[in-house]
């Protein structure tokens, strides 16, 4: 005799099992890197403002969200960017590359 397949119930649970088992392995990852984001950031003479994010996105105030945004102002007009790091927690080196730029960088023209 063979069993019949388990019942496509049966099956959803066993996925929603599996995937809590992932997520609850993966998580000191998410931890360690959660930990790593909160080592000191010393601004380099390049920065010319600190100003929180909730300054554009008032809804932010007061949450875990309402990060620093370091602006670098150059001497002259010019262009501008917006170099975001941390949006994957388990990426280092988009928050890595964003700190040096932060601890390190020197505006020319426009700003950063």
């Amino acid at each position: 005799m063979h069993d019949a397949p388990p019942a496509p119930r049966a099956r959803g649970v066993w996925w929603l099992v599996a995937a809590a088992a992932l997520a609850a392995a993966a998580s000191p990852s998410f931890v360690r890197a959660r930990a790593a984001s909160a080592l000191a950031l010393v601004p380099g003479p390049g920065v010319t403002a600190t100003r929180p994010l909730s300054s554009w996105l008032p809804e932010l105030a007061g949450t875990p969200a309402d990060t620093p945004v370091y602006v670098m102002d150059g001497p002259g007009a010019g262009g501008r960017i917006l170099v975001l790091g941390g949006t994957h927690g388990d990426e280092p080196a988009g928050m890595l590359a964003a700190a040096v730029l932060v601890e390190r960088a020197h505006v020319g023209a426009g700003r950063l």
